[in-house]
């Protein structure tokens, strides 16, 4: 066997292990999955799904995503009558809904995704940076109600109403369930009391809207909305952040969760391919991305797609390539 004839093997081989490596070390176009995935549940965890989904979109542009957010509570529903796939969760499924699903004939399993920092929220200007467990119980519920209660000594003469105002989510939220289990023993918000001075909202984005829009305004809701037309206060004396969360040491932390029907799996490969790839590094790196708390190694962006109509392209670069590194021997006839 002639020198050339030994390199061009060496090229045709080093093409397919290339070839090989390509298609098994990323999501490839053409090589999708396809089927219906409906995932409706917490608008907490919303963020993470809705650029999952879209990530889905393009490795797998054949799977159709029905997706929504109106709470955790919704979600199970959803679950439990069939209209939901996958419910995104940002607390874990109470003993009566698991009652509920083991009645229906369900088996529930629950996947913490990631980890939230519940935050608590005023208007850029209100001078109070730390509140206390115990004066976020207050005023939640309902024995504080003026803010030259919470600290006389700041200024608050730019307020037209130092009434306190109170938002909170409503009881379809698995963050109003988690929020009053945490601060107020499992109680709730006085709303009758506070009258004019109370809103309640389905999603965190319109809550956000309405603590910024007035200054006397107090609400909470998950890190991921955070921007900056509103600020997080630190709970006592701990900011609230994605490090502090991480490691435990803001007392106000949660795992956000996704929950499904195991006997749906057989009939739905898209639950298990969709689960996985939120663990994945890919995944993880999304729920890094959209503010929260990634709980196993993630990756530092998205994996490369490489399109299959681009593999010819690839070969020849491949064999260019050999050709600059001079393993592909030049015509050195005269």
């Amino acid at each position: 066997m002639s020198p050339c004839d030994i390199i061009m093997k060496k090229i045709i081989f080093i093409s397919i292990m290339t070839i090989a490596l390509m298609m098994t070390s990323g999501p490839v176009y053409g090589q999708s999955l396809n089927g219906n995935l409906s995932i409706i549940g917490s608008n907490t965890v919303f963020p993470i799904i809705a650029e999952a989904q879209a990530r889905w979109g393009e490795i797998h542009p054949e799977v159709q995503f029905a997706t929504d957010g109106p709470g955790s509570g919704a979600g199970f529903d959803a679950l439990l009558d069939g209209t939901a796939d996958l419910a995104p969760m940002s607390r874990a499924p109470k003993a009566s809904e698991l009652q509920e699903a083991l009645d229906a004939g369900q088996s529930i399993k629950q996947l913490t995704i990631a980890r939230d920092a519940l935050i608590v929220v005023l208007p850029p200007a209100n001078p109070i940076t730390d509140l206390t467990k115990d004066q976020v119980s207050g005023i939640f519920g309902g024995n504080i109600t003026d803010w030259t209660e919470v600290d006389n000594s700041l200024d608050f003469s730019y307020m037209m109403d130092t009434t306190i105002r109170v938002v909170e989510r409503d009881q379809d939220s698995g963050t109003h369930d988690f929020f009053n289990e945490f601060f107020l023993g499992g109680g709730g918000v006085p709303a009758s009391d506070l009258g004019a001075n109370y809103a309640q909202y389905a999603g965190t984005g319109d809550l956000f809207s309405d603590v910024a829009e007035n200054q006397n305004a107090i609400g909470y809701g998950g890190m991921a909305y955070l921007d900056n037309t509103i600020k997080a206060v630190s709970i006592d004396g701990v900011e609230a952040n994605k490090v502090n969360a991480g490691d435990g040491t803001y007392s106000v932390t949660r795992p956000l969760f996704v929950v499904w029907d195991t006997n749906d799996e057989m009939n739905n490969p898209l639950i298990k391919e969709f689960t996985d790839y939120l663990m994945s590094p890919e995944g993880q790196y999304i729920a890094d991305s959209v503010g929260y708390v990634a709980i196993e190694p993630m990756a530092t962006g998205y994996t490369q797609a490489a399109a299959q109509d681009e593999t010819p392209f690839n070969i020849l670069g491949l064999i260019l390539s050999l050709s600059i590194l001079g393993l592909i021997p030049k015509n050195r006839s005269s």
